[in-house]
């Protein structure tokens, strides 16, 4: 029985992945401006983008592999609604 719990502990902690997150810039005040976020600590190229406004807000949301926009960039007004769709083929 204990090793049924170790094993399940084990696997458990090795399939728990976390995403790595890395601040590129920040404003003055030392709140973030932008960040990547990798899915892999191991592989630089594929990553998420989200910049911000000053006052916390998204400003900016992207897709990256292999160092390329996929997908959807999304670019929003200060107040947080949408403001630009753009599709990336």
């Amino acid at each position: 029985m204990r090793q049924y719990f170790i094993i399940l502990f084990l696997t458990t902690l090795i399939s728990c992945k976390t995403d790595f997150i890395k601040t590129i810039d920040t404003y003055s005040d030392g709140k973030i401006k932008s960040e990547y976020i990798y899915p892999d600590k191991k592989d630089q190229t594929t990553y998420s983008i989200i910049e911000y406004y000053n006052s916390g807000q998204i400003s900016f949301k992207g897709e990256v592999k292999k160092n390329k926009f996929i997908g959807v960039k999304l670019n929003y007004f200060d107040n947080g609604t949408l403001s630009e769709v753009d599709s990336i083929n």
